[in-house]
């Protein structure tokens, strides 16, 4: 997971994953719930989360 986000809906995210499926999906959604992400959407990072993750060797 690099750079955790989080859309409207609150669940969490990789930015590069989510970046990769605008590319390929007309109307981008969240991989969980498939709530609609909005173009333009702000998505934050969880710096908290992007913390503990960069203690780890994790990939998506």
């Amino acid at each position: 997971m690099v750079k955790p986000v989080a859309p409207a809906c609150g669940h969490l995210g990789c930015r590069h994953c989510l970046a990769i499926l605008v590319g390929i999906e007309n109307v981008l959604k969240c991989p969980l719930c498939k709530a609609p992400i909005g173009k333009g959407a702000a998505l934050h990072v969880n710096i908290a989360l992007d913390d503990i993750i960069g203690n780890f060797d994790v990939n998506c």
